[in-house]
Order: structure tokens, then sequence, then C-alpha cells
């Protein structure tokens, strides 16, 4: 994984305001047998992406690093050049989060982020997502970890 700043320098989708970031590439990840590491369209990071097989694949990311723990918005990078979107579940610890709809993007090579809020318990998270449509789930390429941060005061107050 890697820290990064936001805002990323590809445009994002409904992004959320500036916050520091990780970054997890899904090829690094966990998936079910259905999906595969790929390289053949243009415009993703890291070493690839994974394309998502069909209903009931999934991507896990075993060790996000929640830091205290709290709320937390995950970005999902990924594209889908059909004209159905690929809805999935989500899974934060084992526990339901509801469904991700991973809109059409332009093509296969336009890639976009969905966003999710959230909450990270401090220390390591288990995210899953597996695809409940028969089409499968996206191409993705990552998710971004982005945390809330608190401005830290630049004078202290003394006391008398």
């Amino acid at each position: 994984c890697e820290t990064v700043t936001w805002p990323p320098t590809t445009p994002a989708t409904s992004s959320p305001t500036q916050a520091p970031r990780t970054i997890y590439q899904a090829e690094e990840q966990s998936w079910d047998s259905s999906g595969k590491v790929n390289t053949g369209k243009s415009g993703w990071t890291g070493e690839g992406y994974v394309n998502m097989g069909g209903k009931s694949s999934w991507v896990q990311f075993k060790t996000v690093d929640g830091g205290a723990g709290g709320a937390c918005t995950l970005g999902f990078r990924y594209s889908v050049g059909s004209s159905l979107p690929r809805s999935c579940t989500l899974k934060v610890n084992g526990v339901n989060f509801g469904t991700v709809t991973f809109s059409s993007t332009a093509s296969w090579d336009a890639w976009e982020y969905d966003y999710v809020e959230t909450t990270c318990l401090p220390g390591n998270n288990v995210i899953k997502i597996t695809a409940s449509t028969n089409e499968g789930g996206p191409n993705l390429d990552r998710m971004d970890l982005l945390t809330a941060t608190t401005p830290q005061p630049t004078n202290q107050p003394t006391m008398p």
C-alpha cells in the first residue's frame, strides 16, 4: 500500500473533501478463482487491475489499516465498459454494509471512483466486495482509504 495526499491526480466522481489516503492496489489482494489480473485496458495504476468474474466473484482487502478507528471513506477505482451497472455487496470486518453499484463508465479504459462511507476498527480491517449481478463485478484497479482528520492547533493555551 501507499500513502498519498488527496485529491488524486485523475478526476474522481463525487470526491470527498481533502483527506490523507492510503492506496490498496486490487492486484495485490485476494480474489476468487473466477477473477484474474489483467493489463489489457489502459489507464490503470499499479501493475494491473482485477477483472472480477461472474456473480459471486469477490475481491478481499485483508490488511486495511484503520489507524485509531472511526469514520472512514472507501474509494473504489473501477471501470465498467458495458451499459449495465455492476452491483457488489460490501462487507467490512464481516459486517454487511449494503450494496455498491458501479455505474457504467465511458469504456473499459475509462476509470472512475465510487465512494462509500463506513466505520473502520482500530488497526487491521478486512474489506470484501462480492458481485451480486449475473454480469459480475467491475474491473477493479484499487481501493483508496480516506480517513477523517482533525486539524491540530498551532498554539497550545497555557494555564495561568
